[in-house]
C-alpha cells in the first residue's frame, strides 16, 4: 500500500470514529450547560467561521469536545477536567 493510500485508509476510519461518536453522543448535555454537546460544538465552529478563521481552524473548533466524547463512551461522566 503506498503512503498516500494508507493516509487516505486512516482519514477514512478518523472520520467515521468521530461520525460514531457524534452519532451515540452528541444529543447529551453539554456539561450542566442548556444545549447538547452538537449544539455547542456548532456554536465553536460558528464562531470561527465569522470570525473568518482559516478552515483547518473552523473543523478543530467543530471537534474540540471529540475527547469528551471518548470519555463517555469509556463510561466517565462528561466534566471539565477530561
Amino acid at each position: 500500500m503506498s503512503s498516500s493510500a494508507l493516509a487516505e485508509t486512516v482519514a477514512d476510519r478518523a472520520a467515521d470514529r468521530i461520525a460514531l461518536l457524534f452519532q451515540l453522543h452528541s444529543d447529551a448535555d453539554y456539561i450542566g450547560e442548556p444545549v447538547s454537546i452538537l449544539e455547542h460544538s456548532w456554536q465553536a465552529y460558528q464562531v470561527a467561521k465569522k470570525c473568518g478563521a482559516q478552515p483547518k481552524v473552523q473543523v478543530a473548533s467543530l471537534l474540540h469536545d471529540v475527547g469528551h466524547m471518548l470519555g463517555m463512551e469509556a463510561g466517565y461522566p462528561i466534566a471539565m477536567d477530561g
